[in-house]
């Protein structure tokens, strides 16, 4: 997966909800590390598709400690992430 979206908590519990709220729908997600450029701590997020995170933002975003979503694209000079929606 070459471009895809963080999905980012303050929390790490806030992201393993995440983590299993996406896997109960069966989408596509994994656990990843919390990009700098979203400049939190908690050092753990959620890694999905544009799609998923797309189709899902509202039931992702109701947490108190959500950040927000960031998109991760390659390009000639590397990875770039900024925020998205």
């Amino acid at each position: 997966m070459n471009n895809f979206v963080y999905v980012v908590y303050r929390s790490r519990v806030e992201s393993y909800q995440a983590l299993h709220f996406l896997q109960r729908v069966g989408a596509y997600c994994r656990l990843a590390s919390t990009p700098m450029q979203a400049g939190v701590g908690c050092g753990v997020c959620v890694a999905t598709t544009y799609d998923v995170a797309n189709r899902y933002r509202q039931q992702l975003s109701t947490a108190d400690t959500f950040v927000g979503f960031f998109l991760q694209h390659q390009t000639a000079h590397g990875n770039v992430v900024v925020k998205i929606m």
